[in-house]
């Protein structure tokens, strides 16, 4: 099981790996290419065009992994970082009663 120290790392490093430019480059080339043979492709050319698919949806998938790792990264952040906000309620209850 992953604590939540490692899955605000793991979200950081996704983070960074979906605002490579270099990434998002090949992600859109990769793209572009499928989408293009699609349109190009002719009627009988089914299989090739169900192939073109497949590259998409997989491009689609690993896409949503790396915001669902940011995702979880964030909500282990904050959670992380809760101790540290009700300690600092309860001083201020402290403050208050004083």
């Amino acid at each position: 099981m992953i604590d939540h120290k490692e899955r605000e790392a793991l979200g950081a490093e996704a983070h960074k790996l979906l605002n490579d430019p270099i990434l998002a480059y090949a992600f859109r080339k990769v793209k572009d290419s499928a989408i293009k043979t699609i349109a190009e492709s002719k009627h009988d050319e089914s299989a090739l065009r169900e192939h073109q698919y497949v590259k998409l949806t997989v491009l689609d998938d690993i896409e949503k992994t790396i915001k669902n790792l940011i995702r979880d990264g964030d909500l282990s952040r904050m959670q992380l970082n809760k101790p540290e906000v009700n300690k600092l309620k309860s001083l201020d209850r402290v403050r208050e009663i004083l």
